[in-house]
C-alpha cells in the first residue's frame, strides 16, 4: 500500500487532522522499519569493504541467500558476521528465541515453541545474550546518575569444583553476611532512562574494580548519587563528578534518592529467580538482558522485535557455539 493510499484510508475514519497525521506517521515509520529489517541485500562487501559496488544473487546455502561482490568476486551469505551467521536454524525460529528471551520465557517452553532441543535453544539464547552484552558497552550516562550495588549468591551450577561440596539450589551460603560467596552487581541509571549493569567483584567491591567497570560509562562533570561506600570516591574524582552520598533513607528527598536503582535491583533478582538461578560466569549476559528488558518494557511484541532486529542487522557480532563457554565470562 502506497503512503498516499494509507493516508486517504485513515482520513476516512473521521479523525482530527492531528490524530490523522500522528497515526499516518507512526504507521509509515513501522512499515519502513519492517521493510528495512526484512531486506537481505548487503550494504557493503565483507571481504573488500566496498560500499558502492553491486551484488548479484549466487544461489542459496542452508536456506540463506548468497551474494557475489562484483568488485572482488567473493561469495557470502546475507547474514555474514551477524547473530545468525554459522546457524542452520531458520530466521523465524530465531525470532521466537529472541522474543522469548526478552520476555523471560523459560527455556523448555521456548524449545517446545520452536520444536528444537533444549541444548540448541540454550546456545541460541546465549549467542543473543552475548550480542546484548556487547551492545550495552556504548551506554554513556550523563546528568544525574544513581549508582548502587546489589549482591547475588555465587553459583557454579553445571561445573564441578574439586574439593568443594555442591550447594543445593536456594541453599544459603556457607558464610554469613558479605563474603567472597556474594557476587557484587553494580547498576547505574540516569534520569533519562539510560542504564548500565555489570558484575564488578566478589564481596565488597574495591575502588579499582568499580573504576575499571564504570570508567567508560560515566560522563565527566556529571552528578553521582551513591550510598556511603568509599570505593566510589575513586571514580567520582576521576570523572570530576559532583558527589552526593546517602547513608540512609533519612537522607532521601525528591531529587536525591536511590529509589530508581533500588527498584532495578528488585527486578534483576526477580528475573534471576525466574531462571532458577544463573551461573556466575554468565551473569554479565543477564545484566545486559536486564537493560534491554527494561528498555522494551512498554512496547508490544511486534514493535519490540522490529527495533531489536534493526539493531541486530546493524551489528557485526557473532560467536560460534563451541566458543560460548569461553567468551566474555565473569572471572571473580
Amino acid at each position: 500500500m502506497k503512503h498516499k493510499e494509507l493516508k486517504q484510508l485513515i482520513t476516512e475514519m473521521g479523525l482530527t487532522d492531528f490524530q490523522t497525521e500522528t497515526i499516518v506517521r507512526n504507521v509509515i515509520n513501522l512499515l519502513d522499519l519492517n521493510d528495512h529489517t526484512n531486506n537481505t541485500y548487503p550494504d557493503s562487501c565483507p571481504n573488500c569493504g566496498t560500499i558502492d559496488t553491486k551484488f548479484i544473487k549466487k544461489g542459496v546455502n542452508t536456506g540463506k541467500q548468497r551474494y557475489q561482490c562484483k568488485s572482488c568476486f567473493s561469495v557470502f551469505v546475507w547474514d555474514v558476521n551477524r547473530l545468525t551467521y554459522h546457524s542452520k536454524v531458520h530466521i523465524d525460529k530465531w525470532n521466537i528465541v529472541i522474543r522469548d528471551t526478552l520476555s523471560i520465557v523459560p527455556l523448555l517452553e521456548t524449545a517446545a515453541n520452536t520444536d528444537l532441543t533444549e541444548r540448541t535453544v540454550f546456545r541460541m539464547r546465549h549467542k543473543f545474550l552475548l550480542l546484548l552484552e556487547t551492545m550495552i558497552q556504548d551506554n554513556l550516562l550523563v546528568g544525574v546518575i544513581e549508582c548502587d550495588e546489589t549482591y547475588v549468591q555465587e553459583s557454579n551450577k553445571g561445573k564441578k569444583i574439586p574439593g568443594k561440596k555442591a550447594r543445593k539450589r536456594q541453599a544459603s551460603a556457607s558464610k554469613r553476611g558479605l563474603s567472597s560467596e556474594q557476587i557484587c552487581v553494580i547498576v547505574a541509571t540516569n534520569r533519562q532512562g539510560i542504564e548500565y549493569a555489570c558484575v564488578v567483584d566478589s564481596g565488597k567491591p574495591s575502588a579499582s574494580a568499580i573504576r575499571e567497570n564504570l570508567e567508560h560509562h560515566i560522563q565527566k562533570d556529571s552528578v553521582m548519587i551513591t550510598d556511603a561506600l568509599a570505593s566510589y570516591n575513586n571514580i567520582v574524582a576521576l570523572k570530576a563528578c559532583t558527589h552526593y552520598t546517602l547513608s540512609s533513607h533519612k537522607d532521601y528527598n525528591n531529587l536525591l534518592h536511590l529509589n530508581t536503582v533500588n527498584s532495578i535491583h528488585s527486578i534483576f533478582k526477580s528475573m534471576i529467580r525466574q531462571y532458577r538461578g544463573v551461573a556466575t560466569k554468565y551473569l554479565n549476559r543477564y545484566c545486559a538482558l536486564l537493560v534491554f528488558v527494561r528498555k522494551y518494557a512498554q512496547m508490544d511484541d511486534n514493535e519490540m522485535m522490529l527495533l531489536m532486529r534493526q539493531q541486530i542487522n546493524k551489528s557485526s557480532i557473532f560467536c560460534k557455539s563451541k566458543l560460548l563457554a569461553t567468551t566474555n565470562l565473569v572471572l571473580v
